[in-house]
């Protein structure tokens, strides 16, 4: 059943999108630092291999899929692993706290401000009432 989960077949389609961003950024401009051009890569293919899955689903595109995703892509780099070590380290790892609430924080942020921008409507959605 869980090849039917919307959830499922995102993520799927996802990954299969990051699985070439080497490839396309070793085609973006060399003078850009290579975080910047594997960051712009993974997220431009993770939005391709993902959009006809969320117009056909939800009939509509996110214009500003790309600039959320790219504030998000950075933020999400410092908190997972913040939350991984503060996990580790048990009753210490409330010490990172206050930096895990400020990164999650701008998260919710980055996700409340892009929410409230224009999509564009796209054909024939299954999810219409």
């Amino acid at each position: 059943m869980w090849l039917l989960d919307l959830g499922f077949q995102l993520s799927f389609l996802a990954v299969m999108g990051l699985l070439l961003s080497p490839r396309l950024a070793a085609r973006l401009p060399a003078a850009w630092p290579e975080w910047l051009r594997l960051a712009l890569a993974a997220t431009l293919l993770a939005e391709a291999a993902t959009l006809p899955l969320i117009a056909g689903t939800f009939g509509q595109v996110p214009l500003v899929g790309l600039p959320a995703n790219l504030l998000a892509e950075g933020i999400m780099a410092a908190l997972v692993p913040l939350g991984f070590v503060a996990g580790l380290l048990g009753p210490l790892g409330s010490l990172l706290a206050p930096v895990i609430d400020l990164l999650a924080g701008a998260l919710l942020w980055v996700a409340g401000t892009f929410a409230r921008f224009p999509v564009l409507p796209w054909g024939w959605s299954a999810r219409r009432g």
